[in-house]
């Protein structure tokens, strides 16, 4: 069974190995819970329903909607039922996406709406058109590579992309040279700006044409001879 994030319905081959479920399926593929970040600093996660989640929602619909707590155990392979029923059960029970009765479990009337519902809220569903549009453009930028000459990278200004023509970068400063620096005004390959930090494999500088945070690059993308104090 397919539980990519981009694909939205399950297709098995008919000579693959293993339990088969029908195809196609009508549940998303469901992410994995992704971490938020400040910068360079972890500082949360978005918790999402996941993939085994998705899965029993896939035995579930395969099953015409109602299956035994019995039948889900040994169908996912889980040696205890408690813990099927806190990590899975419970929370898709709290989405309205499955009802628990008894020893059953089934899905509600209006469980892909609820499903949907809650991918919205755990921004699941604009992760996914942001990476279907990212697909989009690296699909169109190879079927069009022969029309797109290739971009100096802004280390090698006048260079035309070709190893030839690139060149060869001075030496990295060291920690020492570019501690006396930190608060001054630089120039950097993306720009001038204000050195923020200093580590030994990289600096942050607050660019004058990104004002409003600071932007991390390796120690050699600053242009030492234009300093501006």
């Amino acid at each position: 069974m397919d539980h990519s994030t981009t694909h939205y319905a399950a297709i098995e081959p008919r000579d693959a190995c293993g339990p088969q479920l029908r195809a196609p399926l009508t549940a998303p593929r469901l992410r994995w819970s992704r971490p938020v970040f400040d910068g360079l600093t972890r500082v949360g996660t978005i918790s999402r329903m996941g993939k085994s989640k998705g899965e029993i929602i896939d035995h579930l619909e395969d099953a015409g909607g109602t299956l035994t707590v019995a039948s889900l155990v040994e169908a996912l392979g889980v040696s205890r039922v408690r813990d099927l029923r806190r990590r899975h059960l419970e929370p898709l029970a709290e989405a309205g996406v499955v009802e628990c009765f008894g020893d059953a479990v089934s899905l509600t009337s209006d469980w892909l709406d609820a499903l949907n519902e809650r991918r919205d809220q755990d921004g699941e569903i604009a992760d996914h058109r942001r990476d279907m549009a990212r697909y989009q453009r690296e699909r169109d930028a190879y079927r069009n590579r022969d029309q797109n000459p290739p971009t100096p990278h802004p280390a090698n200004c006048g260079a035309d992309g070709y190893v030839k023509d690139l060149e060869t970068l001075p030496p990295t400063p060291t920690v020492e040279v570019l501690y006396p620096l930190v608060n001054t005004t630089v120039n950097t390959v993306r720009g001038p700006g204000r050195l923020w930090q200093v580590f030994s494999d990289r600096v942050g500088v607050v660019l004058e044409g990104r004002p409003e945070e600071v932007t991390f690059m390796h120690p050699s993308e600053l242009v030492l001879g234009e300093v501006a104090a």
